[in-house]
């Protein structure tokens, strides 16, 4: 699902439904990287010190996502 929120971005920008200030979106992609590598050795049965936290993670990547996507929205309305 987090990678499917950046695919979707790129494919609308290269669609011309968003501005290329959507691509903004790209800044969160080492945030995003934590959660996928804490769920990816959880899902292979390690233990993970940070499971516990993937909330606080995916939430973190969540808001910086959307305030990038925002931002880039709103320089695509006024350039």
């Amino acid at each position: 699902m987090i990678t499917g929120a950046y695919v979707l971005v790129i494919a609308m920008v290269l669609g011309g439904l968003m501005s290329k200030w959507a691509l903004l979106t790209l800044i969160s992609l080492p945030v995003a990287l934590k959660p996928v590598l804490v769920m990816e050795a959880a899902s292979q049965g390690k233990d993970s010190p940070q499971l516990p936290f993937i909330d606080v993670l995916t939430a973190r990547l969540h808001l910086q996502f959307g305030l990038l996507l925002i931002f880039g929205v709103v320089l695509g309305f006024l350039y």
